[in-house]
């Protein structure tokens, strides 16, 4: 309420409160003064009006005299507030008092919770006002390595998060060429062996799945930024650690030693980090076979970092056999080994519908790695730390990426997917259908690979009852008439392998996809659903016309519903265009009414909303691009047909709808090229239009506005023009 004006009592009487009150008053007030802070600072302009009546207050509490809680709660209170201080800040005298005051807090070693919140203070000091803080930097330094070295976790966690957050401010400033301190490399030489030594300290358990956040993964994330920034540097210091700890009898240095590794790959030249790699990949390779489970399971995390971006140089063929063994180990440990065969997948060839390579490195070794990340798919343990999406994520990369060497296993590989699949929908182990509809989105990949295996009626046919399938089942585990988007979507490419002979499936897939598209709570079922139907017109062409009444009916009705995602009409406009162009002339009986609909919703002008929302000129452009483009493919579709004549009666309609464009003035590129090539069409259709075109003065605009966009916006604006007899 306070940013709009709504209670302009509250900051004088919070203000009167702290100055006045007693000890739980000002406590009480302060924390009010904190959430209010930190309401302002979600603003994107914070009001300085109510800003700095805060300020004043709160550092005045920092400064006070009084009982300790008050002035903690004062720092806590300053903590939301660093963001709104520049005036503070820009202010050398207004600084140094500040400053003074949280560093002499931050040394108040009686009082730990607020040397703690004196801390948090620097480090979003550093985060915001980082360019005015060099002259204390000196004194900064040398407290936080005292705090680092404490043995206190609460005090070395800050500590390690404030210079964490110098890192990343400095890295920031050299991705952009801006002026750096270089704080961190001027610590370096003390900070690293810190790091490094408090990465050891953890205070989770080996064998337990808690994940606290605590200084050792404070550090290990604080190496990571210092790695990138520092580059080489770094690694004297992480390769010195690593052979001193690798083979220690403490667990949590060898799990620090492994961590270091996979921290720091990012950082060095690319030489050099591969000469990491190369050397550090067979200890991380032996320490999977370690007692500790978090050893494993960190060893597994740093191979997925070497993989991300330096797979050429893993021994792939050496260490795929290790990676497929220890997918029966921990969930822990299995789900980053399943990062691993992702990353090593991803990086051997292409994925998607290819082009792909011959081989890969991975094609010795394509169906046991099906098989095992299947088995560890589906394995009862599968529901913790995420493992079924990793195995799943994993496998479907696997067969995507694999070399065409492998397509000659991918039918066996369909077949068992697909008898895994009927198992699980007779069972009752899969009550939320998550394993369904990953085994769906896997037999999408395999169609995608082998289409024409795919296009036989014997198989076809049995992706599709299976999708019903599954569909069926979804629906019973929900209680309701809702639907599973993975199904839709893999419809798609099996659609896309069999062209015109999808149609005699179109009498199980319809009445689903009806019911997508008319399902108002699933907005992103709904989106797919239309694209379905898009697909099966461009695949059915003339043959779509005995199948279209009912879903176009369902998609004038969603264009009319004001309650529906205003984004997927659109979707629905251009969806209509495919279907008009797939079945050409026999599009006039409907034109009557899609015309309509089409003009009910081209109707919508840009006054309509706010013309300075990014987002309401963005859809209106692409609402107003999907109707261009369906006129277009309704033309093009009647002129194929030689039914071209019964358009006539709606030209001046689109041309009118063009000319308001141009004259609001707020249109894309896209628009643009839409329009031009619409005009352009008709010019074509209709010659008779030349006469009363050619002089029109807000054609000569779009052409104008178009040609700046050069490409085929241009051209399309030139041929446009030449057609009206302009040149």
């Amino acid at each position: 309420e306070v940013p709009h004006g709504s209670w302009p009592e509250l900051l004088p009487q919070l203000q009167q409160l702290v100055t006045d009150g007693g000890r739980e008053l000002q406590c009480a007030a302060l924390l009010a003064l904190q959430y209010l802070g930190e309401d302002l600072c979600a603003l994107d302009e914070p009001p300085a009006a109510q800003a700095q009546p805060i300020l004043e207050v709160v550092v005045a509490g920092m400064r006070s005299d009084a009982d300790v809680s008050v002035v903690c709660a004062a720092t806590k209170a300053f903590y939301p507030c660093v963001p709104l201080a520049d005036g503070v800040f820009s202010d050398e005298h207004r600084r140094a008092l500040v400053m003074e005051t949280i560093l002499r807090n931050a040394q108040q070693q009686q009082h730990q919770l607020l040397e703690v919140a004196s801390l948090e203070c620097l480090a979003q000091i550093m985060e915001y006002h980082y360019q005015v803080v060099l002259p204390f930097v000196d004194r900064i330094g040398p407290m936080m390595c005292t705090r680092m070295s404490s043995g206190v976790e609460a005090l070395a966690l800050p500590a390690v998060e404030l210079w964490c957050t110098i890192a990343e401010v400095e890295l920031e400033l050299l991705r952009t060429n801006a002026r750096s301190h270089m704080i961190i490399s001027q610590a370096a030489s003390f900070l690293l062996p810190q790091l490094l030594q408090l990465m050891a300290q953890g205070t989770n358990a080996d064998d337990g799945d808690d994940s606290t956040w605590d200084v050792s993964m404070a550090a290990a994330s604080c190496l990571q930024v210092v790695a990138e920034l520092l580059g080489d540097a770094v690694l004297e210091a992480v390769k010195t650690f690593v052979a001193l700890n690798l083979q220690h009898e403490d667990w949590r240095r060898r799990e620090a030693a492994c961590h270091a590794m996979g921290a720091v790959v990012d950082g060095p030249t690319l030489e050099n980090a591969r000469g990491l790699v190369v050397s550090c990949t067979p200890f991380l390779t032996k320490a999977l076979d370690d007692p500790s489970v978090t050893v494993r399971e960190t060893a597994a995390w740093s191979l997925g970092q070497f993989a991300v971006d330096h797979t050429v140089a893993l021994p792939v063929a050496e260490l795929v056999p290790r990676l497929a063994r220890a997918l029966s180990d921990h969930p822990r440990v299995a789900g980053k080994v399943c990062f691993v065969l992702h990353r090593i997948a991803e990086a051997s060839s292409p994925g998607g519908a290819g082009p792909h390579e011959d081989t890969t490195a991975l094609s010795p070794f394509f169906l046991d790695l099906v098989q095992v990340l299947a088995h560890t798919a589906e394995s009862p343990d599968a529901i913790q730390h995420g493992l079924r999406m990793a195995a799943f994520g994993a496998l479907v990369t696997v067969i995507s990426h694999a070399g065409r060497d492998c397509e000659q296993h991918m039918l066996h590989v369909l077949t068992s997917v697909s008898k895994q699949l009927h198992v699980v929908l007779q069972g009752d182990q899969d009550p939320d259908c998550e394993v369904a509809t990953q085994l769906v989105s896997t037999l999408q990949v395999l169609t995608q690979r082998i289409p024409s295996v795919v296009a036989t009626p014997e198989n076809a046919g049995a992706l599709v009852e299976l999708y019903c399938a599954v569909q069926a089942k979804y629906q019973r585990v929900q209680g309701t008439a809702a639907l599973c988007e993975e199904p839709l979507v893999a419809l798609g490419p099996l659609v896309l392998s069999l062209q015109e002979k999808f149609e005699p499936y179109l009498a199980s897939v319809g009445p689903l996809v009806t019911s997508g598209i008319t399902n108002a709570d699933q907005t992103s079922v709904c989106r797919v659903s239309v694209r379905l139907v898009g697909e099966i017109s461009r695949a059915l062409g003339p043959k779509m016309s005995a199948h279209c009444q009912a879903l176009l009916e369902s998609m004038y009705n969603k264009l009319n519903d004001r309650g529906v995602d205003r984004m997927i009409k659109p979707a629905i406009v251009e969806c209509i265009g495919d279907i008009a162009f797939a079945i050409g002339g026999q599009f006039h009986v409907f034109l009557k009414l899609v015309v309509e609909t089409l003009q009910a919703a081209a109707a919508t002008s840009i006054a309509a909303g706010n013309p300075q929302d990014d987002e309401w000129v963005d859809y209106l452009n692409c609402l107003r691009e999907s109707v261009l483009s369906t006129y277009t493919n309704i033309i093009w579709g009647l002129k194929a047909d030689g039914m071209l004549g019964s358009f006539q009666e709606y030209v001046n309609g689109v041309l009118e709808l063009v000319q308001r464009i141009v004259a609001e003035g707020v249109h894309s590129e896209d628009v643009l090229e839409a329009a031009v090539s619409v005009v352009g069409d008709l010019i074509m259709g209709f010659p008779q239009l030349v006469p009363y075109l050619a002089s029109a003065p807000w054609l000569d605009t779009l052409a104008a506005q178009a040609v700046q966009h050069g490409g085929a916006c241009a051209e399309k604006a030139q041929f446009m023009q030449r057609k009206r007899g302009c040149r």
